[in-house]
């Protein structure tokens, strides 16, 4: 299992942030889904998870509810940046 950040975009109510945290948890190999900032619309998520960065990027692309969006909006080095998604309720 590796760590990695997701910084989730479009999260406009408490029912958004219970459903992205129900999904992520939801995703195979996720054992651990911590929130370490809110800013506006934006959570950015600390994630645990089997096979790193790569096993939630794919997870979520293939998702109708996540856009990925490019790098984070948080700064630091591109090669660091959390993964960046909009999330799209409905």
């Amino acid at each position: 299992a590796g760590e990695t950040e997701v910084e989730i975009d479009g999260v406009t109510t408490l029912a958004d942030y219970g459903n992205i945290e129900l999904m992520l948890g939801a995703v195979p190999g996720v054992s651990r889904a911590d929130v370490i900032q809110v800013s506006g619309n934006s959570v950015l998520f600390d994630l645990t998870v089997r096979g790193g960065g790569a096993a939630i990027d794919r997870a979520l692309s293939s998702s109708p509810s996540f856009t990925r969006v490019g790098p984070s909006s948080q700064g630091g080095a591109a090669s660091a940046a959390p993964l960046v998604y909009r999330y799209r309720p409905g």
